[in-house]
């Protein structure tokens, strides 16, 4: 769980130089950065944390809607511990960027909640991901990362 300090918004857009790797020829690159005291897990060796959001088009309700039942997402992201920040990169539906921006500029929105694996050697996938005003600890899986 992250407590939200501050958030960044960055956007660039122009013609793609490489098509090697990425075949559009426009190259659309907006993201949300959130940085915060990391309050869970508390056995991890850092005490702030570093989130990046990357709003994808193929990630939106109508596309996902589309999918065979055989496209099973095994996660939503990863997280990683260096030189003793917690890190994560996280995708997220390109629709509800502009709620979310919305929210958090009005400071409705006050902590990150991720669901994953437990970390292991620094690493773990998160499956879940939550921005929410207020939690109840009670609700919180324990440190293992199981639920109560």
């Amino acid at each position: 769980m992250v407590q939200i300090e501050r958030w960044e918004w960055s956007f660039s857009f122009g013609v793609n130089p490489s098509r090697k790797h990425f075949p559009e020829p426009y190259s659309d690159y907006r993201h949300l950065e959130v940085h915060g005291r990391l309050l869970r897990p508390k056995a991890t060796k850092a005490e702030m944390a570093g989130l990046t959001f990357l709003p994808r088009l193929d990630l939106d309700l109508a596309v996902v809607a589309d999918l065979p039942a055989s496209a099973e997402p095994k996660a939503v992201g990863n997280a990683h511990v260096r030189a003793g920040v917690f890190q994560g990169m996280l995708s997220m539906p390109h629709d509800v960027l502009a709620c979310l921006m919305t929210a958090l500029a009005a400071g409705q929105l006050r902590y990150v909640t991720l669901d994953g694996e437990p970390l292991f050697r620094s690493q773990a996938m998160i499956r879940r991901f939550t921005f929410q005003a207020a939690y109840d600890p009670d609700d919180l899986p324990d440190e293992a990362g199981r639920a109560r």
